[in-house]
């Protein structure tokens, strides 16, 4: 993949976690390992609905998730495969939903620790030093 400065975007993307929503991301994460219903990258792309669609809906994109899924799809069964998470701090509030309603489901100890801590971050954020 060809990493190019005027998409910011990727830069991040390098160390693992674009500038995305997470609910938006993590379904490209369920495709590119392989847990979806999403036939194709586009699709899987399907969420991505308040970026501009030149930052996500290109070329380098596409390529960059269907080799993430191409890698993933050669590891052997039980080997760990790569990921794709995102983060934008402009919806956090979306993001913090999304992991806290999965939590709710899987692992509700989790999510009530999860609440408090995210209780404590968010009073720390609004209160000056």
């Amino acid at each position: 993949m060809e990493v190019k400065s005027q998409k910011p975007c990727f830069c991040s993307e390098l160390y693992g976690l674009p500038e995305a929503d997470w609910p938006d991301a993590y379904r490209v994460n369920r495709y590119v390992r392989g847990v979806n219903d999403d036939a194709t990258a586009v699709e899987a792309l399907g969420e991505f609905q308040d970026f501009p669609t030149w930052m996500w809906r290109n070329t380098d994109v596409l390529n960059f998730i269907n080799w993430l899924r191409q890698y993933n799809d050669a590891l052997p069964q039980n080997a760990r495969k790569v990921s794709f998470y995102g983060l934008d701090l402009y919806s956090m509030h979306a993001s913090i939903d999304a992991v806290l309603g999965y939590l709710d489901k899987v692992d509700p100890d989790a999510a009530k620790q999860a609440r408090s801590r995210y209780d404590s971050a968010w009073h720390n954020l609004r209160t000056p030093s």
